[in-house]
């Protein structure tokens, strides 16, 4: 047998990590462009926020002051592999509650602008921003799903140790 010739396994496992790097990539880029565009216009942001009314008053600047530089360091986190475990679960919950946000303004009939990327795009509260959220939700998900652990900053840097082989028991 030829074991220069690549396997089945060995292509599906290729084709899986590059669509796990094609994901994170994606997620990450539509982080940090939406966190880019919000972070320059935060009081736009707040009234964003608050025409969704979901939270009281007293949060909304801070969720408007916060939420900018989150998405650009989470897409960062995503992209580059840099605490990547953390950036996933942070980029799969804001995915997840921007997903809500759209689903309960829809759910009571509000005309509203998503605010999803600041003010370059205004998108109105509705199926597209719902579908776009739901894609980036799945696109989240799925990452988990593959979590192959390679391709990662973190490998590089923090190096874990492997784990001990089991201790074998003696066969009575």
């Amino acid at each position: 047998m030829n074991d220069s010739l690549p396997t089945h396994q060995s292509n599906r496992s290729s084709l899986s990590l590059w669509i796990e790097l094609l994901l994170r990539v994606v997620l990450g880029c539509v982080l940090l462009i939406a966190g880019g565009l919000k972070l320059f216009h935060m009081p736009l942001m707040a009234d964003s926020i608050i025409n969704y009314q979901i939270m009281p008053d007293a949060y909304v600047n801070i969720v408007a002051i916060v939420l900018p530089p989150m998405e650009i360091l989470v897409g960062i986190g995503l992209i580059a592999g840099l605490f990547y475990d953390g950036a996933l679960l942070i980029a799969t919950s804001l995915f997840a509650v921007f997903w809500i946000s759209v689903a309960y303004a829809m759910s009571q009939g509000y005309d509203i602008d998503c605010g999803c990327f600041g003010t370059a795009n205004v998108t109105r509260v509705g199926l597209l921003a719902l579908g776009r959220n739901s894609l980036l939700l799945s696109g989240a998900v799925l990452l988990w799903v593959m979590n192959s652990g390679r391709c990662r900053f973190d490998n590089l840097c923090f190096k874990r140790p492997a784990a001990p082989p089991p201790e074998s028991s003696p066969h009575v």
